[in-house]
């Protein structure tokens, strides 16, 4: 994915998400958008939270912060992946290759259910195990 078409897609989240009247997330939106998902968390964990989302410390999330944390969110999670699939990657880079493919077809936003389908597919496909009725 390219920069441009990823500075799009965090724009487009940016605009989703609750602002204040100046149009940045201050720990009370912050907080709103949490309680609207069903979380309660605590106010230590609701400032440790603001805290990292507001990387440039002055008081609230703003775009350039807001793409900051996800890029990193990203990368984390690239990263998570990378490890996860070592653990099952006896020839190296060979399962990490495909579903990097498979990652960067689907437009990759963290979603389990695609990676773990597709690790399922690759194993079977090394293994030559089919599913019912399939030969």
């Amino acid at each position: 994915m390219d920069y441009g078409s990823k500075l799009e897609r965090y724009k487009h989240s940016y605009n989703l998400l609750p602002r204040n009247h100046r149009g940045v997330i201050t720990i009370k939106e912050l907080e709103n958008m949490i309680h609207s998902v069903g979380g309660n968390p605590a106010k230590e964990d609701l400032k440790d939270i603001f805290r990292d989302s507001d990387v440039d410390g002055n008081g609230e999330i703003g775009f350039q912060d807001f793409c900051f944390v996800m890029a990193r969110y990203e990368y984390e999670e690239e990263h998570k992946i990378s490890e996860f699939f070592k653990t099952f990657d006896t020839e190296r880079d060979t399962i990490k290759s495909e579903l990097l493919n498979v990652i960067n077809k689907s437009d990759f936003q963290s979603d389990e259910e695609i990676l773990m389908q597709a690790l399922g597919e690759e194993l079977c496909t090394r293994n030559n195990i089919t599913g019912p009725g399939k030969k």
